[in-house]
């Protein structure tokens, strides 16, 4: 049996766990230890009642010591409230911290409530005072941008566009795409002018990983569909300086803007987006689909039906000198019908483009003329006329300004000049061949623009050949076979056999016609 301490200690922890019970409508029996203790019913009852009275009191101290405590906390947050920047909240604070102290909790809730609320319309007049600045700073950073581009500064505006960007507000969207938009623009533009390859890459970022995220085609398929038509531009620009992934994506960059585009909903933009595809066509062709020239036409001819003389003219001229390029590109391959409308176009687009009000475009419809006519080779006429247009546009064309047209020009000078001295004409123009073709690949360096460089690269090798065969200058030889072996760096027997083996071909004749006159080999 236990002690009479322990089980004195038991009956009272029985007694008040049997006080904790909720009452409920049937009687309970008390428990065994209860009833082994002497007690009667009554008794037992009587005890329970006391307990949960005696507990109940307990409870309700420690409530009101909780309570206490948190009165206290409150008054001293109240009293950091009362040296609020706002003299009506400070005011406010105090009047319900006097509330609390005559116990009038209700007044003390609504001066409190009515400080909340005034302090919530300040937040968000706040708040949209900060947004009308972010936009204002935004646009100013823009216009910023929109300066260093004026001047050529591409890499300048295309940060600047970035950062207007970053600053923007948050839930506008459709501000943000059109920084970014911009901002890729900026870096296109100074990737194609100044072959700079690395600004062309980021452009192609910008466009994918950040403009096109901001206009979801579901939400925003106009702005989806521009982005689409830009980022298929650069990539063009991509394929054309060698990367032999970067054309696909264009032409379908193209046509999912025509997906949306239409002569309806955006007629301007179709027609560009046409024009766009046109030349993708064609730069798909110049790779040897042939198939691909006359869609091209059919493009430019689709643009036509929106870009009219009169409506439009210096898009209408644009997509003249386009055509005009395609028909140049048919007539080389054979079709010598479309030599006449090759010429057709350009000289449509120069009655568009004249010297004085629009130099640049001018020059390039000269050269566009240059190059078709130089497929005339074995014409003389047309060779001087095509070096004479060359010329021309060279006049206007300087390097500082526009690098890659520069060079352009002046590779299809240089390649002109070497058909006329199959003409009788002297070796002078061997010369001023070489120098043409030196000339631009001061501009299509192998780290530029590895494609152009080599192809450049045999070119050279060929006049030199012809510098040396029939000029009798020894020290082209030389000259000739490491342009040749220059351009076989790029077309590797491995990634060109083709390439590869006719420029092996020029190196071996030339070698074979050199050696009966003693030309030492190296």
């Amino acid at each position: 049996m236990l002690p009479m301490m322990y089980r004195l200690s038991w009956l009272a922890f029985a007694i008040v766990a049997w006080a904790m019970v909720p009452a409920v409508s049937v009687a309970q029996a008390p428990p065994s230890e209860i009833r082994i203790s002497g007690l009667t019913a009554a008794e037992a009852d009587t005890l329970r009642a006391e307990v949960a009275r005696l507990a109940a009191a307990r409870g309700v101290l420690t409530l009101l010591d909780e309570q206490a405590r948190t009165l206290h906390s409150l008054q001293s947050r109240l009293g950091n409230l009362e040296r609020a920047d706002d003299p009506q909240i400070a005011l406010l604070t105090s009047r319900a911290r006097t509330s609390i102290d005559a116990g009038d909790l209700d007044s003390a809730d609504h001066l409190l409530a009515e400080a909340a609320e005034r302090d919530l319309a300040a937040v968000d007049i706040a708040e949209a005072q900060i947004l009308r600045r972010r936009a204002r700073a935004a646009a100013a950073i823009a216009d910023r941008a929109s300066l260093a581009g004026v001047v050529g500064q591409f890499t300048d505006a295309a940060a600047l566009f970035g950062r207007a960007a970053e600053v923007a507000p948050a839930d506008d969207r459709r501000a943000q795409w059109q920084y970014r938009l911009w901002q890729a623009d900026a870096l296109a533009n100074q990737g194609e002018n100044f072959v700079d390859q690395g600004a062309l890459e980021r452009a192609r970022a910008v466009y994918a990983t950040h403009a096109l995220p901001l206009a979801p085609r579901t939400d925003r398929p106009l702005d989806w569909a521009t982005t689409q038509n830009n980022l298929g531009a650069v990539l063009l620009t991509l394929a054309q300086r060698g990367d032999p992934m970067a054309l696909r994506a264009c032409i379908e960059a193209f046509q999912s803007a025509l997906s949306v585009f239409s002569r309806t909903n955006a007629a301007t933009e179709w027609a560009q987006a046409h024009n766009n595809l046109g030349n993708a066509l064609r730069e798909l062709a110049a790779q040897g689909d042939d198939t691909a020239l006359t869609r091209s036409i059919a493009e430019y001819d689709a643009a036509l039906l929106v870009r009219t003389r009169g409506s439009d003219p210096a898009a209408w001229a644009e997509t003249q000198l386009n055509r005009g390029l395609t028909l140049g590109m048919i007539e080389r391959r054979g079709n010598s019908a479309a030599l006449a409308e090759s010429v057709q176009a350009f000289e449509a687009a120069l009655t568009i483009w004249t010297r004085q009000t629009t130099p640049n475009l001018w020059a390039r419809a000269q050269g566009g003329l240059g190059l078709t006519l130089s497929s005339r080779r074995s014409d003389p006429v047309a060779m001087a006329r095509s070096i004479d247009h060359f010329d021309a546009a060279l006049s206007v064309i300087h390097r500082e300004d526009d690098p890659n047209l520069w060079a352009l020009l002046q590779n299809g000078l240089g390649l002109a000049l070497w058909s006329q001295s199959n003409h009788g004409s002297n070796v002078s123009s061997l010369y001023l061949s070489v120098q043409a073709l030196e000339s631009s690949l001061e501009v299509w360096t192998r780290e530029h623009d590895p494609n152009g460089w080599a192809s450049t690269q045999v070119s050279l090798g060929m006049v030199l050949g012809d510098l040396y065969i029939y000029g009798r200058d020894d020290a082209a030889f030389d000259r000739a076979i490491q342009a040749f072996e220059a351009a076989q760096t790029i077309r590797t027997r491995e990634r060109d056999t083709a390439g590869w083996a006719n420029i092996q071909q020029s190196i071996d004749l030339l070698r074979t016609i050199a050696s009966p006159r003693g030309v030492r080999q190296k």
